[in-house]
């Protein structure tokens, strides 16, 4: 198994994508542009490129750490809602974590995800050409996560 930053975000990507939560088409590798279609293909997952690995070789073969940072974005529709359905998508991804079976079945060999850990807290995102963006209600809530991953 390709120990590379590509093989850890398609794993990641085959993942969510498996889950009844997400639809296939909303969630991408560094593709932002999915949130310029329709509302109803929220919520978003993008898994964008590593800030941080770690490689090295343990005795006869290479161990190679990827923390894969990934956005959870929700359409904005009213606080409430729109905060519940992030708890919910949330708490989803790390059952998906904490589910065995289902990594078995989908991630590729030599591929563990060993921990999801926030990186950022929940935050609005606000339309950038509106004048007064803080007197408006944001286009979405998201939340930036980072999934470390190990292939051995």
């Amino acid at each position: 198994m390709a120990q590379t930053e590509k093989a850890a975000q398609e794993g990641l990507q085959t993942l969510i994508q498996a889950m009844p939560e997400f639809l296939n088409a909303s969630v991408t590798i560094n593709d932002w542009s999915v949130l310029d279609g329709s509302a109803q293909a929220s919520p978003f997952v993008i898994i964008e490129n590593s800030d941080d690995f770690d490689a090295r070789q343990q005795t006869v073969s290479p161990e190679t750490d990827w923390y894969i940072p990934c956005w959870l974005v929700v359409t904005f529709t009213d606080w409430k809602p729109t905060l519940d359905i992030l708890r919910d998508m949330r708490q989803a991804l790390i059952g998906m974590l904490n589910t065995d079976a289902n990594r078995a079945l989908s991630i590729p060999e030599g591929m563990i995800m060993n921990r999801i850990r926030s990186a950022i807290p929940i935050t609005p995102m606000y339309d950038p050409y509106q004048e007064n963006p803080e007197e408006s209600l944001p286009l979405f809530l998201y939340q930036r996560f980072v999934f470390e991953i190990t292939f051995f």
